[in-house]
Parts: structure tokens; sequence; C-alpha cells
């Protein structure tokens, strides 16, 4: 086994580790991610160039050759993080699109790749082990012009970003980012270049470069922070947590309603100011224990508090449901209470919010009672009016008794009918409210 053969299983352990430690650095970045991305594709590659070369025949060396069909992510994945690191990724409308025309090349020329003989033209044993020959076709001619350009447009944004950025650790960062940048990019012109231009064939040295980049990479995180948050930055994001923090424990404390928290199994978490005036009780005094076992319901509505926390349970929200509320002070007094399932750093809770309906439910007596009285007068007028309309009728009969003058009957049996007609009126009226 030689050296160049040790060099890319170095290669291979040490990209893939520093890929690791960059993403565990800040797993949500997106540049993280990305440059992780890139590492593990140039890790692979590592690996398949040290099992290409210490082959012991041709047909593994052609087996390892085929498994290299995927070595086009790696410039896809580097211009992608430069896009990200240099921030022009943001500056473009149709980002979907701009991943679209970086991924789908390096997908078809994979695919390409898996027919060794359409980019490649056979294999060679030199003294470092097993490497391969390059096609002259047209494919391999575009394949070539693909990476070439991914691999300027990489370096040509890196330099543009270090010239144009006014904050210094920054400029420092894409210094590093470029120089590491060029290595890969330089060696593989220089290699490939030379084997085209000179048929000088030369070991490849693509796994060193790797080495040699992520050690520029390495100097910046040590250095310059990269791929971590701007003291400032980090600073400005803390003091607008503690801020949010306080605005909503604010919002929570001075909430007009009674706002409190419990567990799945009903004993009190949290609760605000409102809460506390309205139990008379302090927190403190109710914080860990369960309002099922304590004297806050009458034990007739502690059935239905059960069902409300049992739907709690399967994740359902409840209410408004009426309850008495039984005081600290001896005194009751009705709530209406609604209840959300919520979740607090992975914890199933119970956000409750109860709304003091005392007056509320005095006025409705008040006005039920009103109504009542109401109701019972218009009894009473409906009764009066009917027997008054009934006596006026009866004695309008009384009088046709006595006078037998068909001109005089006619009137008063006009009149009893216009008095009928009143009745009835006043009837379907009083009906009608009723």
């Amino acid at each position: 086994m030689n050296i160049f053969t040790l060099l890319s299983l170095f290669s291979c352990v040490a990209v893939f580790s520093f890929g690791n430690f960059v993403f565990y650095r800040d797993r949500e970045n997106l540049l993280n991610r990305i440059f992780m991305l890139a590492c593990i594709s140039k890790a692979y590659m590592s690996f398949i160039e040290f099992e290409l070369r210490h082959a012991g025949n041709i047909d593994e060396a052609y087996f390892c050759l085929k498994c290299t069909a995927y070595w086009s992510f790696i410039p896809a994945f580097s211009l992608h993080f430069i896009l990200i690191f240099t921030e022009k990724l943001k500056q473009l409308k149709k980002k979907p699109l701009v991943c679209f025309l970086i991924y789908a090349p390096a997908l078809v020329i994979s695919v390409l790749g898996m027919n060794k003989d359409l980019l490649l033209k056979g294999i060679v044993n030199e003294y470092w082990g097993w490497t391969y020959n390059i096609s002259d076709n047209l494919p391999t001619v575009l394949v070539s012009i693909w990476v070439v350009s991914l691999g300027i447009l990489s370096v040509y944004f890196c330099l543009q970003y270090f010239l144009k950025i006014p904050d210094n650790r920054k400029k420092q960062q894409a210094r590093y980012v470029l120089i590491g940048l060029l290595f890969p990019v330089t060696v593989g012109f220089v290699t490939q270049g030379f084997h085209h231009l000179f048929r000088l064939r030369i070991p490849e040295l693509t796994s060193l470069s790797f080495v040699l980049e992520i050690a520029f990479i390495g100097f910046a995180i040590w250095k310059y922070k990269l791929f971590t948050q701007n003291e400032p930055d980090r600073k400005l994001s803390e003091n607008e947590l503690i801020n949010s923090r306080e605005r909503l424990k604010i919002f929570f404390d001075y909430a007009p309603d009674a706002y409190y928290i419990n567990d799945l199994k009903g004993r009190f978490i949290d609760g605000n100011k409102a809460a506390e005036s309205l139990t008379e009780y302090k927190k403190e005094e109710l914080i860990g224990k369960s309002f099922l076992k304590l004297d806050l319901l009458p034990p007739n509505q502690i059935p239905k508090a059960v069902k409300t926390l049992a739907k709690n349970i399967r994740g359902l929200p409840t209410g408004p449901d009426e309850f008495n509320l039984n005081r600290k002070d001896g005194k009751q007094a009705s709530v209406e209470i609604r209840t959300y399932p919520v979740k607090i750093k992975g914890k199933s809770l119970v956000l409750g919010i109860t709304r003091d309906i005392s007056d509320r439910k005095k006025t409705e007596g008040k006005l039920r009672k009103s109504l009542k009285e109401k109701d019972i007068l218009l009894k009473e007028v409906h009764h009066r009016v009917k027997n008054n309309l009934q006596i006026i009728s009866s004695l309008f009969n009384l009088q046709t008794e006595f006078d037998k003058d068909s001109r005089t009957w006619s009137i008063f049996k006009d009149y009893k009918n216009r008095i009928r007609t009143i009745a009835f009126i006043h009837e379907d009226l009083y009906r009608a409210y009723a």
C-alpha cells in the first residue's frame, strides 16, 4: 500500500469527521447542512479512490470506478455552499430554479457515469495504483465545461464577496474560504489539464486538496468564528428572546381573565394574577396539587371536570363550560372555563382560561325575574281585558232580550260582532307573544 493510497484514506476520515463537526455546531443552519453534504460527498470520493488504488485486480478496479459516478455532486454542493455563504442565494428571487440548475446536471452526469465507457476509456495501473483514462467524446467535453463553469463561479462569487463585504470578520472568513476553495479547483485543473495538454500523467491529488481545504476552513472557524453567529447578532438574539419572554410573561400575568396551566393529571403548574384574585389563593398554595382533590369545585361538578380533563388527554379543546368555583373566603363564584391542550418543551400540558361570570349570572337572574313579573302582569291584563270584553258582550245580549225593535236589535248585534272581533284580535296577539 503506497503513500497515495494512505493519503486517500486519511482524507476520507478527516473530511467526514470535519463535516460532522461543522454540522453539529449548528444543526439548524442551512450553511452548515450544505457544507456537511459537501464534506460527505468528498469523503465518499476519497474512500472510493482509496479502494480503487489498492484494488487487487482489474475487475475490482472497474467496480470501484463505477462507484465514482456520484463525483458530480461535489462541485454542485460546493457552489451551493458558496451561494449561501456569500448571501447570493438570499438575493435571488427564484431559489428553487437555481437549485434545480445546480443539481439537475449533477444528477444527469451521475446517471451517465454509471456507463463507464461513456465518459472514460479504460483504466491503467500506475505506480500509485489503479487510475482511469478520460474519453475525448462530446459528453466528456460538455461535462468538463460544466465542472469548470461551477468551479469558476464558486471562486468568482467568493472573491467578489471578499472584496465588497465591509465587515472585517466576514472578510477574513471569506479570505480563508476562498483559499481553501482554490485548492480542489486548482488541483483538478492541473491534474486533468496536464493529462490532456501534455499527455503527462501525474497522481490525482484531489484527496490532498480536500484536506488542505478543510484546514483553511478550520482555521477560519477557530480564528474568525465561521459557521457561528456574530457575537453582536448572538447577543441581539438573546436579548430579543429575553424581551419576548418578558412580554409573554406580562401578557400572561396581567390578562384580565384567569389563566392557569396544569398537567394531564390535573396538577397546577402555573397561574396568573387574575387566577389568584379569582380564587383568593396564592399560586404557590396550588402548584403541584390537583384541582380534582382540592375543594375548588363542588362535589357534584367533579365528574364534569373529569370529563373535561379526559378530552384534554385526547388532545381536544373544551368549553365554554360553566362551573361554580369555591373561593378561599368561602364564597362561590360562577365561572366559564375553556381549556386547550398545549406542548411546552415537549411536555403535554393544558392551558385553562377562566372567566368570572358571577355578575353576568346575577344580571341574567334579574332579567329572568323581571321577565317573569312581566309575564305575570301580561297574563293578568289579558284576563282582565278578556273578562271586560265578555261583560260588555253579555250586557249587549241582555239589552237585546228586552228591546224587540228590529233596528235597535240590529245595532246591538253589530256592536257585539265588533266586540267579538276585538276579543279575537286580542287573543291572537297574546298567544303570539306567549
